[in-house]
């Protein structure tokens, strides 16, 4: 309603005016104008949308108003275009020479997918429209009325036949040169549908184009060398993902289409890996590459949707937790990160949860669920810990409550005395704050390994 679009339109403008300056008069630094878009951008996507369209027919109530009009509309273009917040785009029919999942020429909406409901979460829309999968066509936001969702189908669907046929025994220089015609198509589907374009081409080389009716135990992952067969098999190989990646991924992209291409393209190879033997060098280096260039996308995209999918879902784990091959592969990029922000966002998700109960696009599973602790995932928390990140109040207290909680299954556990050890040797001082040293105290008295002296000792220290 209107009253949205009012309300959305004051955030917009109050984070314009405060991008460069804070309360106090002292300049703020990138990062922070960076957060502040990522807020606007995840919070407000769909009432954005509406504004977006409403400003360009200049149909509303607004076009009464030309000079707030005019800076309302500066302050969306700034949004669609990039990081930088004090961007001003002049012209809207510019081309932009790069191959990148954001580049527009067409002030499209970022986050035409976002759920009201979760904020986070990219849906993946049905055949042949964004919204309803009543056989309609997708109308741009400029209200000119483009049919594009019929062309981008058939189009990636035959890209996904021309992969199926010519993965198998390709050269690097092959690989490459598919990768750069998919890095067009996937820039087509972000200029003429967003990131729900982007989700949407990677939801048909995936699932084909009934990926909707597909199981994710039928959308299968490739084997290592490539040679996936089947209507429904996954034809995006660890190599291409590799090269591709390389070509849509970069500092300058929004987080919404970066998060959306992570979703779509690069997930399913996580999900999907075999825990019967370990995660391929180059899926393990690609995905080390991509957490620093989008540290915080690759943790919110890819690392906490592939550890706590649900229990009923998981592949390759007896007890319903994440296979070895996943927990190794997360472990290395946790102990190579560098930035302590995203081990904290990370650290929280699979304690506490996604709050934004993203989907994976291979299998339509809500990942809100914390991961399940066992002795693969177990080492992934205490290396998270031992980065000694700030973390909230509420991650402490749920990580204690959830170790208190576990300790009569797990008593016997190195694994799990090793994170009770650095837990309480990190985190003493805000564990007392939180006045949960008693409780855990008791819990370690519990632990039957040799650690739990120590363990004890410390708590005692900090009573």
């Amino acid at each position: 309603d209107d009253e949205i679009i009012r309300k959305a339109l004051k955030v917009i403008e109050l984070t314009r005016e405060g991008s460069d300056w804070n309360g106090d008069g002292c300049k703020k630094d990138s990062c922070n104008r960076l957060d502040l878009q990522t807020s606007v951008e995840i919070c407000f996507g769909s009432e954005l949308q509406r504004l977006d369209s409403i400003i360009a027919s200049r149909s509303s109530f607004l076009s009464t108003e030309p000079d707030v009009l005019n800076s309302q509309r500066d302050a969306i273009e700034s949004i669609w275009n990039g990081i930088d917040l004090d961007r001003h785009v002049g012209d809207e029919s510019s081309e932009c020479p790069s191959v990148s999942v954001t580049d527009s020429p067409v002030k499209c909406d970022e986050a035409n997918s976002v759920s009201k409901e979760n904020p986070g979460e990219i849906q993946t829309p049905a055949r042949g429209h964004y919204g309803n999968g009543a056989g309609e066509t997708l109308r741009d936001v400029s209200g000119e009325g483009k049919e594009i969702i019929p062309a981008l189908d058939q189009a990636s669907f035959d890209f996904r036949e021309t992969l199926i046929n010519s993965m198998p025994g390709s050269t690097q220089a092959e690989i490459d040169s598919l990768a750069e015609r998919l890095a067009q198509l996937i820039q087509q589907g972000g200029t003429e549908g967003g990131a729900a374009g982007v989700a949407r081409i990677g939801s048909i080389l995936v699932r084909g184009l009934d990926g909707d009716n597909v199981t994710e135990t039928q959308a299968t992952a490739p084997s290592e060398d490539g040679n996936s067969v089947g209507v429904s098999a996954n034809p995006l190989t660890v190599e291409l993902i590799t090269s591709l990646s390389k070509k849509c991924i970069n500092q300058g992209i929004s987080a919404i289409r970066a998060t959306a291409y992570l979703r779509s393209f690069v997930l399913p190879l996580l999900s999907n890996l075999n825990g019967s033997k370990p995660a391929s060098r180059t899926l393990i280096s690609t995905t080390s590459w991509l957490a620093r260039e989008r540290p915080s996308e690759t943790v919110k995209a890819l690392l906490i949707p592939s550890l706590c999918v649900p229990i009923d879902v998981r592949k390759g784990s007896s007890n319903g937790g994440p296979n070895k091959a996943l927990c190794d592969l997360v472990g290395r990029v946790v102990k190579g990160a560098k930035e302590k922000e995203p081990i904290a966002e990370l650290l929280t998700g699979l304690v506490c949860g996604d709050p934004a109960g993203v989907k994976i696009i291979s299998g339509g599973s809500c990942s809100s669920d914390k991961m399940v602790w066992t002795d693969e995932s177990i080492p992934i928390m205490t290396s998270c810990i031992n980065k000694r990140a700030t973390l909230p109040d509420a991650t402490i207290s749920e990580l204690s409550r959830q170790v208190q909680l576990l300790v009569p299954n797990m008593r016997k556990s190195m694994k799990f005395s090793t994170l009770f050890h650095a837990l309480v040797t990190k985190y003493g001082n805000q564990l007392r704050k939180l006045s949960m040293v008693g409780d855990l105290t008791q819990s370690a008295e519990m632990l039957e390994t040799f650690m739990g002296k120590t363990i004890t000792s410390v708590l005692r220290k900090l009573k």
